[in-house]
């Protein structure tokens, strides 16, 4: 009888052993497992992440070079006045090339941005189209930052409909930094 006290006390052990501490440690090694899963997961994001920054820092490097050439395209001076003066004169000598008769230059107001700012002027002219033509081509084909806002093209007179009567809003882009707001 004392050895079979003694061989079920042994099972009663090996029973509680396994109950209270094996099989714990079964749930807590799938708990374990998974997390470890997650976190290689995340691991791999990271590392693909990583592998992708330098092709990002090179097209950042790129795009700033850009903005650097293109900078040195805006009307500089130190103030906007002059800088509206230089725009205008600048579409004077497009128009003038191009054949276009310059009837009035109004200038509107300025629009700032965070670093820059557009300077629009109104021009009214007149001209065959063949002359438009060859103005909006100047334009496309200007180094400075320049674009066409808003355009209308009318006949003069009906009895020359070749003349036209052209409304142009123009603007081009000027540094808006520091520098030129204490000027």
């Amino acid at each position: 009888m004392k050895k079979s006290v003694i061989i079920s006390a042994v099972i009663m052990a090996i029973i509680a052993a396994h109950v209270f501490f094996i099989m714990p440690l079964a749930g807590k090694r799938a708990e374990m497992k998974e997390l470890l899963q997650v976190k290689y997961a995340s691991l791999r994001k990271y590392e693909a992440f990583l592998k992708t920054t330098g092709k990002a820092e090179t097209e950042l490097d790129a795009a700033a070079k850009e903005v650097e050439g293109l900078e040195a395209n805006v009307f500089q001076d130190k103030n906007e006045s002059l800088a509206f003066a230089k725009m205008q004169g600048y579409v004077q000598d497009m128009a003038e090339k191009s054949g276009i008769k310059i009837l009035s230059i109004k200038p509107l107001s300025v629009v700032k941005y965070k670093h820059y700012a557009d300077l629009p002027v109104q021009l009214e002219c007149s001209g065959g189209i063949s002359q438009l033509g060859e103005f909006m081509k100047q334009i496309d084909a200007s180094k400075q930052l320049i674009r066409i806002d808003k355009l209308a093209i009318s006949v003069m007179n009906i009895q020359t409909p070749w003349e036209l009567k052209i409304r142009v809003q123009i603007s081009g882009l000027t540094s808006g930094s520091p520098r030129n707001e204490k000027a």
